[in-house]
């Protein structure tokens, strides 16, 4: 990023990192997933995951991007952590 693009995030916001692609995004800009607390809270594809539109929940969220192929990867891999 350049700095002009460093300084326009800043000025949108709070600045979250894409777990998949590592992308700096406005965090309006991600949508952010958190450990689910319950068995009752609904799941996303047997992540353990659920999906935080209000960034409300408690727990350190994990943040993904709008491109198709994050989210795609994000949903495979489970938890969003990179193998190691």
């Amino acid at each position: 990023m350049t700095s002009e693009d460093e300084r326009a995030a800043r000025a949108a916001g709070p600045v979250r990192m894409c777990c998949i692609c590592r992308r700096r995004l406005p965090q309006a800009q991600l949508l952010r997933h958190v450990r689910a607390a319950q068995a009752g809270e609904e799941q996303e594809a047997g992540t353990g995951l659920v999906p935080d539109p209000r960034r409300r929940m408690p727990g350190r969220g994990l943040y993904v991007c709008d491109k198709a192929e994050c989210r795609e990867r994000f949903l495979r891999r489970g938890d969003g952590r990179k193998k190691r």
